[in-house]
C-alpha cells in the first residue's frame, strides 16, 4: 500500500511539473509571438515610410526634369555668361576641377548660376565659363554638347549626367566621384558619379 501511495505521489508530482513546464513554455511562446507581431508591425511601418520617401523622390525628379526641360526650351540652348568672381582665365581643361573646388559648400538654389548659389547646370556652366567655355543653363542641353565619353575613358573635368531624360549634371573629379550641386536644401559637394540613373558623360 505504501509503495502504491508513493507511486501515486510521484505521478502527481510529475504531472504538476509537466503542467508547470507547459505553462512556462506557453508564456514563452506568447512572449515570442507578441515580439514577432511588434517587429512585423515596425517592418510594415518602415516599408510604408520607404515607399513614401521613394514616391517623394520620384515626384522631385519629375519636377526637376520638367524644370530642366522648360529651361532648355526657354533658353533655346543659348549661353548667357554669369558674372564671375574672376574673369575667364582661358586655363587648360585640367584646371576645371580645381576651379570647381573653390565653390564647395555653396548652397543649391533653383535657377542660380553663381557665384553665391547654384543649381546643377548653373554650377557646371559657371565653372566652365572660368576657362572660356560657354555652356547652356540646362543639363539636357549640356548632355548634347561636345564629345561623348565612355565610362572607362572618363577624365577629371568631364561632365557626368544622370536621369532619363537627363535632369542632373556634375563635373567628374576622378575615382568614380563628381563635384555637383545636387538638390534643394543641399550644397555643392563631392559625391558618387555613378549612383542613381547614370546617363553618360561628355567632354565639352
Amino acid at each position: 500500500i505504501l509503495k502504491v501511495s508513493n507511486i501515486k505521489a510521484e505521478i502527481e508530482q510529475t504531472r504538476k511539473k509537466l503542467k508547470s513546464n507547459l505553462k512556462y513554455q506557453g508564456s514563452i511562446v506568447k512572449t515570442i509571438s507578441n515580439k514577432k507581431r511588434r517587429v512585423e508591425s515596425e517592418l510594415q511601418r518602415k516599408k510604408r515610410l520607404i515607399g513614401s520617401l521613394e514616391t517623394d523622390l520620384r515626384t522631385y525628379e519629375r519636377a526637376q526634369e520638367s524644370r530642366e526641360l522648360r529651361s532648355a526650351k526657354n533658353q533655346k540652348n543659348s549661353y548667357s555668361s554669369p558674372v564671375p568672381i574672376n574673369p575667364p582665365t582661358n586655363a587648360p581643361r585640367s584646371s576645371v576641377v580645381q576651379i570647381a573646388m573653390r565653390y564647395l559648400g555653396r548652397p543649391y538654389r533653383w535657377g542660380a548660376a553663381g557665384p553665391n548659389a547654384f543649381d546643377c547646370s548653373g554650377f557646371t556652366m559657371y565653372v566652365y565659363a572660368q576657362v572660356g567655355v560657354g555652356l547652356p543653363h540646362s543639363s539636357q542641353a549640356q548632355s548634347r554638347l561636345g564629345q561623348a565619353v565612355p565610362m572607362s575613358s572618363l577624365q577629371p573635368g568631364d561632365l557626368v549626367f544622370r536621369g532619363s531624360p537627363v535632369h542632373h549634371v556634375g563635373i567628374y573629379v576622378g575615382g568614380g566621384r563628381m563635384i555637383n550641386s545636387p538638390r534643394s536644401g543641399d550644397v555643392v559637394k563631392i559625391s558618387s558619379a555613378f549612383s542613381g540613373r547614370y546617363a553618360g558623360a561628355r567632354r565639352p
